[in-house]
């Protein structure tokens, strides 16, 4: 990905930790890139929630997907 720093840091057990501070829809698609490239679903935890991608995943159903669970996580109900 050339000088840019990666959203994706260190993978454990299967699952990549993000970056501080990066957002939501670059670490979408820095995954499915990776995705691409390594043959693979990609996993990672954002904000307690898991997003798991694979290469031909759409980048906005995952990142409504994503938020229909951060706010089904973080509500009182």
């Amino acid at each position: 990905m050339g000088d840019k720093t990666s959203n994706l840091e260190r993978e454990r057990n299967g699952t990549f930790d993000v970056a501080p501070g990066v957002g939501i829809t670059s670490t979408i698609a820095e995954a499915i890139e990776r995705s691409k490239r390594e043959d693979r679903p990609i996993t990672f935890n954002f904000s307690d929630v898991p997003v798991r991608v694979e290469s031909e995943s759409n980048p906005e159903v995952i990142r409504q997907d994503y938020f229909r669970a951060w706010e089904e996580l973080h509500s009182d109900s």
